[in-house]
């Protein structure tokens, strides 16, 4: 048998022996018997600490980032043709419900309104005079059924005459602000122009896209609170999950509604991007309870990955026992260990060390890398992936000079001065 056998033998025994240690090590006396009550033992029994753990509940924060996104927002356009007469209200008024902004000239509207009024009450006396006729006998229902036609034609114009002269009215749907006014008295509009913009800013909503892995976590009422770039803090709930991801991102969109009656928070504006944080309860003191509970799919987890680890060794023990030991030592395992160890040094250790603190700027930082962004795989602005992990890898060191002001502000921790 080759030396090559022996050495594969060998492994194959040590890696089944540390295996085997764990299943069949016994926590009892010699050859697994108790000892006999009342019998002295001269082993030195190891002392423990013992504590009851009572489960409690806690938020644990799920923080991303999003924006202000008014619940409404509408385009006003005109119904009707016509100058523009008198504007009643202007861009940034507030206004309620079915009040008036702008009156288009009436023209011959209102002579319309009269004129279809009269003939409406001439085709009732003419209708009333048919029927009184037909039941006497001295009518036909052809007639009776041609003057009721013609008294619903006249009712049907005079409908239309009465609409036509109220479309010169422009009213608010509903209570908001005048967002934008892209007309002025003396302005000519036609029928599908648009007038003005309405926003509902109360409530305002705060719209966040949430991860995979903490979708299932959030639910419709959960409480939320946002903390803009200033300092400010509002607080909402939870009022809409997106049933299906964003393919792009594989996120999930969840808005945030939050009473807004001053309009004190502005939407859809740089200045107020923000922080969120969804209170999600957990159990603070049992961390394997979320594990139990999930027992399931960790099981299956973790199979698959002693399924994996069993396969790896296999294969590398059949290498080994063929005689090509040093080959697969030097083209598969120790490039495999040079290659994990250098992933986990730059991923994991680097742009997390030696932070302690939790918080959404204490976890990470950025730094000045010897070997520079490419050979750090971008780590060195791993801060801002923390920040905004829906941005792109390839343009975290812009976001990180765009965000530095902000950072310094929040005692972030920057090395060497990237």
């Amino acid at each position: 048998m080759k030396s090559s056998k022996y050495i594969a033998v060998g492994i194959s025994v040590v890696v089944l022996v540390w295996i085997l240690s764990g299943i069949f090590s016994s926590g009892s006396g010699e050859n697994g018997k108790e000892p006999e009550v009342g019998t002295a033992s001269t082993t030195k029994v190891a002392e423990v600490r013992v504590r009851d753990i009572v489960a409690q509940s806690y938020a644990n924060d799920i923080v991303v980032t999003g924006r202000t996104k008014a619940s409404r927002s509408v385009e006003i356009k005109a119904k009707t043709r016509g100058q523009i007469q008198v504007l009643m209200k202007e861009k940034g008024t507030r206004v309620d419900e079915h009040e008036v902004l702008a009156r288009i000239e009436l023209s011959d509207r209102e002579a319309k309104v009269i004129e279809a009024k009269q003939r409406f009450a001439q085709r009732q006396i003419e209708y009333d005079a048919a029927k009184s006729l037909e039941d006497k006998g001295f009518n036909s229902k052809v007639t009776l059924t041609r003057s009721l036609a013609d008294l619903e034609t006249a009712r049907a114009e005079l409908t239309k005459a009465v609409i036509a002269q109220e479309n010169t009215n422009i009213k608010v749907p509903f209570k908001g602000l005048i967002y934008d006014q892209v007309i002025e008295v003396g302005d000519y509009v036609s029928v599908g122009d648009t007038m003005f913009t309405i926003v509902d800013m109360d409530p305002i909503e705060l719209v966040v896209f949430v991860s995979e892995r903490n979708i299932s976590s959030i639910r419709l009422g959960h409480d939320a609170s946002a903390e803009f770039y200033n300092g400010d803090t509002i607080m909402g709930k939870v009022s809409y999950i997106a049933p299906v991801a964003y393919q792009a991102t594989r996120t999930f969109r969840v808005e945030i509604s939050t009473p807004n009656p001053d309009y004190s928070v502005k939407a859809d504006n740089l200045s107020n991007a923000l922080w969120v944080n969804l209170f999600v309860n957990r159990h603070k003191d049992l961390p394997y309870l979320e594990f139990l509970e999930e027992s399931s799919v960790k099981e299956r987890v973790l199979i698959e990955a002693l399924i994996t680890r069993v396969f790896y060794w296999m294969i590398l023990v059949l290498f080994v026992w063929t005689g090509y030991g040093i080959e697969v030592m030097l083209i598969w395992w120790l490039p495999r260990l040079i290659g994990s160890g250098y992933i986990q040094m730059t991923l994991a250790w680097a742009p997390h060390h030696p932070m302690e603190e939790q918080g959404r700027y204490r976890d990470t930082r950025s730094f000045k890398a010897a070997l520079g962004t490419f050979l750090t795989l971008g780590m060195e602005y791993h801060i801002i992936h923390h920040l905004h992990p829906a941005i792109p890898l390839n343009l975290n060191p812009a976001a990180y000079r765009a965000l530095k002001p902000i950072l310094e502000e929040r005692n972030c921790r920057l090395d060497n001065n990237l």
